[in-house]
């Protein structure tokens, strides 16, 4: 069914892990047409241009719904790619930029971890210590998982592996997710 907006995200998600990026940009770009889908497909598109180190291509795909109306989770999410793109292209700045006018649009836990890992990649530790903060205030034990990995992050990057471990191993019994365990792997070789 060519208006169901999840099998498009399964073929792009399955043609990626082929290697065959033109044909999962293809069907990420499908996405555009569905109602509601097109902030899903423009991070699709830019987060295979960033896999393949097409930061220029990432951010074209980005910028034009910036000037759209969108959700705010969308618009936070497009934000957050978008200053991940400027950090990795060596502009901090305007990374910094999106990233508070991503907190601005939303204060949702994925909002806050990605902020807070923009904010810790480009220096400024306090506003990454301010996000885990927020999250590690949440009820919910998934949220308070994220404050503990982004805590842990921020130790490791300060060269506290000791410690980054603990907050790692907090974090997976709260919530055992993949990313704290890689982040774990990290922290026992530092």
């Amino acid at each position: 069914n060519a208006q169901y907006p999840l099998s498009w995200v399964s073929q792009g998600l399955s043609a990626a892990a082929l290697g065959k990026y033109d044909d999962a940009t293809a069907a990420y770009q499908r996405l555009a047409s569905i109602d509601g889908w097109k902030a899903r497909s423009a991070q699709g598109v830019a987060d295979l241009a960033m896999l393949r180190g097409r930061m220029a291509a990432a951010a074209a795909a980005i910028e034009p719904l910036l000037q759209e109306k969108l959700p705010a989770q969308q618009l936070a999410r497009l934000l957050t790619t978008l200053a991940a793109i400027r950090l990795a292209e060596g502009r901090s700045a305007e990374a910094l930029k999106h990233a508070d006018a991503a907190l601005q649009a939303s204060g949702d836990e994925t909002t806050r971890y990605e902020t807070g890992r923009i904010f810790l990649a480009a220096g400024r530790v306090p506003k990454a210590r301010e996000q885990a903060a927020e999250l590690d205030k949440a009820l919910n034990v998934e949220t308070q998982a994220l404050g503990l990995v982004l805590t842990g992050e921020i130790q490791l990057v300060g060269g506290d592996a000791r410690a980054a471990i603990a907050s790692f191993q907090q974090s997976l019994k709260l919530a055992d997710a993949w990313q704290t365990r890689y982040l774990l792997g990290r922290a026992y070789l530092a």
